[in-house]
């Protein structure tokens, strides 16, 4: 990393660029140049290419037991998703393509592990990088901080963090995820870089950590300097150096957008909570507009405890979140990692823990823990309106087993505590099974959660953090649109409550198609709570039931955005700039 000092000279400029994380902040300039690490090109003879494969493993090794320890680690930053980052990166290094890929080189061209990590990087990251999906694409950075990993095991040697300011905004031509995981608490007031969209890692964090962000700023590195102040209005694309943004940059003078109208019956008609996995930001989401805690993650506990939470600092963590919602509703979901998160003595991890022994299936193998998290949700539920949403659910026997453990705890604590409430008892809808299964499962339960996340992911079969097949990972997918439209339509036909939960209930793009499907629960992370009440404020429910005819029988991905674009070409034009 370099940065210089700042040159005096102080001309106004205004940036555009295509928003990936909703806010507005103000700040100064950091740039953020390379901070690669240097490769260094050295012949090896035939005789030491067996010794030099061995050193690369052994790097491959150490890099590898890293990343394992940073994926049991509590998350940083609050991030939910950032041992899931670990995870891809873990998948990355472990992958046939990139260690055979090295070893290839080694043995073939007779050069030194750190060079041949350097030339199988570059050929990955180009295939990446030419690959026709944008998601796709955006990965690259992935690969690059996998194999500085490795390069820094081979040298010996740490990366030196990233220094900032707290009024910094990170000014870069791209960032990679590891760069805002190695802030720790200490983040910036907002991003700027030239490369980058919607789907990178970096800006799926960004958008977890509320921070306004800005990418395919052209010339950003050319017009910004070190110290500069710096105005960021994200929602508009917009950030301006030496300068504020004025009222006179309306957003009817930005290209390719419009002016959105307000008063949409939408917003009356539908209710937005928020997703959390700490209860330090409940007030924040409050005053942005959430109606309640629609998805509180509980494994933020493990942040406050070394080893499992005991059941007493359940009771206290979860009376907390209970009491500081003030009485609107939360919805907490029980633990959902898998077995290699954590350590049960003599248990070893999983090949592959996101089909293994996770959430609901962890949870039944290890009863006891269950029965224990139950009973401090319980107690805990005399402070207010809690309601109890079991993950991974594949069947009813699932859901079946899960509530008659609950009602159990809940008759034996109603003995002890007479003025506890029994509690709203929920399912996550995540996994093909549930959606084929739907309409017995919202029988046996009172509320149902739509993890869109996960249902993309394994209704397609895709990781969506392995960058080797985001090509296939789409939320438009047919088979995605329809799922949600079925699960929907049994919920509403049963008189049962369903929330949206996951990154297409908080794109404003994908709105008026929940809308048309039937969705009037979204719950989402509080860096978009803004611009979904904003969305909902301009459209009205009158305008948008024609959708769902116009996109159920549409055979690809392609055809539903191509039909959705024309849609909203003519009803709401905003939505397909702010798309772009």
């Amino acid at each position: 990393m370099t940065v210089t000092a700042p040159d005096k000279t102080e001309q106004r400029v205004v940036l555009h660029g295509a928003c990936v994380s909703h806010g507005a902040a103000e700040g100064r300039v950091l740039c953020v140049y390379g901070r690669k690490r240097q490769y260094f090109f050295q012949r090896i003879e035939n005789s030491e290419v067996d010794s030099e494969i061995l050193r690369f493993e052994r790097a491959v090794s150490s890099a590898a037991k890293q990343l394992t320890s940073l994926v049991s680690q509590p998350p940083q930053n609050s991030v939910p998703n950032a041992s899931e980052i670990f995870d891809a990166h873990l998948l990355i290094l472990t992958s046939p393509t990139f260690t055979d890929g090295v070893i290839e080189v080694i043995r073939h061209q007779l050069v030194n592990a750190e060079w041949a990590v350097k030339l199988a990087c570059d050929e990955q990251v180009r295939r990446q990088k030419n690959a026709a999906s944008p998601e796709l694409r955006e990965r690259y950075l992935d690969i690059i901080d996998v194999a500085e990993r490795v390069l820094s095991h081979l040298g010996g040697e740490d990366s030196p963090n990233l220094q900032i300011d707290k009024d910094s905004v990170l000014v870069a031509e791209e960032l990679r995820p590891s760069t805002l995981l190695e802030l720790g608490d200490n983040l910036p007031r907002a991003i700027l870089t030239e490369l980058g969209g919607w789907t990178s890692h970096t800006f799926i964090m960004a958008r977890e950590l509320g921070i306004p962000a800005i990418a395919g700023i052209k010339g950003l590195m050319r017009s910004a300097r070190p110290d500069d102040p710096v105005a960021v209005d994200a929602d508009r694309g917009l950030a301006v150096l030496n300068g504020t943004v004025d009222d006179d940059l309306t957003s009817s003078s930005l290209p390719g957008t419009t002016t959105k109208p307000t008063g949409g019956t939408a917003a009356a008609a539908c209710v937005v909570s928020v997703n959390l996995d700490e209860t330090s930001k409940f007030n924040e989401a409050f005053e942005l507009g959430a109606t309640g805690i629609g998805l509180l993650r509980s494994e933020y506990l493990f942040r406050h405890a070394q080893g499992w939470p005991s059941e007493e600092l359940q009771v206290e963590m979860y009376s907390q979140a209970i009491a500081a919602a003030g009485g609107r509703p939360v919805r907490i979901r029980t633990f959902d990692f898998g077995i290699d998160r954590v350590s049960f003595g003599g248990m070893v991890s999983e090949r592959n823990p996101a089909l293994g022994l996770r959430g609901v299936r962890l949870g039944l193998a290890r009863e006891p823990r269950l029965r224990a998290q139950f009973r401090a949700l319980l107690q805990a539920s005399v402070n207010g309106p809690v309601q109890i949403v079991i993950p991974m659910v594949s069947g009813t026997d699932d859901l079946t087993r899960t509530r008659a453990i609950l009602d159990d705890e809940y008759a034996r604590s109603e003995a002890a505590f007479s003025d506890i409430e029994p509690p709203r008892f929920g399912t996550m809808v995540e996994v093909p099974s549930a959606i084929l299964q739907i309409d017995d499962l919202i029988r046996h339960a009172d509320l149902a959660c739509l993890g869109t996340n996960d249902l993309v992911q394994y209704t397609l079969a895709v990781d969506r953090d392995n960058g080797l097949v985001a090509d296939w990972y789409n939320s438009l997918h047919p088979a995605v649109v329809r799922s949600i439209a079925l699960v929907v339509e049994s919920a509403n036909s049963a008189g049962k409550e369903l929330v949206v939960c996951g990154e297409i209930g908080g794109s404003p793009f994908y709105i008026p198609l929940l809308l048309s499907l039937g969705v009037r629960h979204l719950s989402v992370s509080i860096s978009s709570l803004a611009a979904v009440n904003e969305t909902l404020a301009s459209v009205d429910i009158s305008d948008v039931h024609d959708i769902k005819q116009r996109v159920l029988g549409l055979e690809t991905a392609a055809a539903i955005e191509a039909e959705l674009r024309r849609i909203y070409l003519e009803r709401w034009p905003w939505l397909v700039a702010s798309a772009a």
